[in-house]
């Protein structure tokens, strides 16, 4: 998973946590709650340098760490899935200073957490799970973890903010916190007020120049966590469900071309073939407003209500198409292996170009096998390649580029560049202010909106 700027992470609490009831001294409570977090250490090996052959490199042991605590009597443990990447042995270490060994049992779908089994017979000290639907900004908390190698390093301090998107993931609903919180804390717990685990710190902010906390700390939500464990409690592993529409999320330009006052939904950018969605009827450039009459108001809650039902669900897709409001049955399948919810590094190709045309911005040419597969096309699509977009433009504006591929115009595909023109100029003159592109590009396909007047 892509960090960027974000680093791993802890969170806090002060005194004034009364939120729950908490006991009066909060030595008491941390006391309490130090046996069931462990530090995480992972044991990989990798090649002593870079130019070694490919085969029979000679290998050196690479250490690294992390929090994580246990869920379980019989060993169960949750941490960050960054915590747990690249590993070959695992152990933890609790509070008292005992160590176990530790397997990899499971890695969810589109959200950076992972489960590791201690391997004892005894029974181990567990958490008490609470709930993250609740939680509210300057709600007490305390984060206790491994930072920087200081095993079992408390600190305390209070949500600062709900649902936010790091861009880690396509899921992401973070809560925030003033945490003190460093590398080392990932996958460690986040306490209320009550003891109760109410999210896993994961990821910190930093500045350039600074690898280490500036008081702003973010923590998955323990409900997240929950939806893991049971599915592997019951299925051995994740699986997580699957409808096959990619979705973006609505922007104030994109809601404008559609007639919407407020950018609510998710606007469909592909359909994978065969999936649950295809056999639906669902169709790119549909606007799905949620499932079974709840609504997801963005991509992620959509991408989060899918992925943590049943993988054999039966669901209604509500969505409007054309302006009418449709209710669509399907049936969810299991998440494919070869998919990932995880986002990836946009790398665009450059390409010699003709000099763009003055309405849009835009050259483009007849579609070609190169850009076909680095837009990740599948070999029936139809398009045409962008060869040049003129600064200051339009298409400039929307951050379209050379070597992406244009497939709709409005509800319309395209199949050759003549098509792209003409398609424009029947949307002026039916009055339209703004259209609808779809690109397709190396990090996948989405929707923009080209403004017309």
């Amino acid at each position: 998973m892509r960090f960027r700027n974000f680093v791993l992470a802890l969170l806090l609490l002060p005194s004034l946590a009364l939120a729950k009831q908490p006991p009066s001294d909060l030595a008491d409570l941390v006391e309490k709650l130090l046996p069931a977090v462990v530090n995480i250490i992972n044991v990989s090996y990798v090649p002593i340098d870079d130019h070694q052959p490919a085969t029979n490199p000679i290998l050196k042991k690479k250490l690294s760490y992390g929090s994580g605590f246990v869920i379980t009597p019989d060993g169960y443990i949750t941490t960050n899935k960054h915590v747990t990447a690249h590993g070959s042995e695992y152990y933890v270490t609790f509070a008292d200073g005992r160590r176990l060994r530790a397997d990899l049992v499971g890695e969810a779908v589109g959200i950076d957490l992972a489960m590791l089994k201690a391997r004892t017979t005894e029974k181990l000290p567990i958490v008490k799970i609470g709930s993250s639907a609740d939680v509210r900004r300057g709600e007490a908390v305390i984060a206790i973890g491994n930072p920087l190698g200081y095993a079992s390093s408390v600190s305390t301090g209070i949500i600062s903010a709900l649902d936010r998107d790091l861009k880690m993931g396509l899921i992401d609903h973070f809560f925030q916190t003033d945490a003190e919180i460093n590398q080392g804390n990932s996958g460690g717990p986040l306490f209320n007020a009550a003891g109760e685990v109410i999210g896993i710190n994961s990821a910190i902010l930093t500045v350039a120049g600074s690898s280490g906390s500036v008081g702003i700390g973010f923590a998955i939500p323990i409900d997240d966590a929950k939806l893991l464990h049971e599915q592997i409690e019951k299925y051995g592993r994740p699986r997580p469900a699957f409808l096959g529409a990619e979705v973006q999320q609505l922007d104030g330009d994109l809601a404008d071309s559609l007639d919407l006052a407020v950018p609510n939904g998710s606007l469909v950018t592909g359909i994978a073939p065969g999936s649950p969605a295809a056999i639906a009827g669902i169709r790119t450039g549909d606007l799905i407003l949620g499932l079974d009459g709840i609504v997801a108001p963005n991509a992620r809650a959509l991408y989060r209500d899918i992925i943590t039902r049943p993988f054999d669900a039966k669901v209604v897709v509500d969505m409007v198409r054309d302006g009418a409001m449709m209710h669509l049955p399907a049936s969810l399948t299991e998440y494919p292996d070869s998919l990932s919810l995880d986002t990836r590094t946009i790398e665009t190709p450059g390409r010699p170009v003709p000099k763009p045309s003055a309405d849009l911005g835009l050259a483009v040419a007849p579609l070609t096998e190169t850009a076909r597969t680095s837009a990740k096309m599948n070999p029936q699509g139809t398009g045409v390649v962008v060869q040049a977009v003129a600064p200051g433009s339009e298409a400039d504006r929307e951050h379209i580029a050379p070597g992406e591929v244009i497939q709709m115009v409005q509800n319309d595909r395209v199949t050759n560049p003549a098509e792209v023109q003409s398609h424009i100029d029947r949307l002026r003159a039916k009055g339209v202010e703004m259209a609808r592109v779809l690109v397709a590009g190396p990090d996948g396909r989405r929707w923009v909106a080209i403004r017309l007047k």
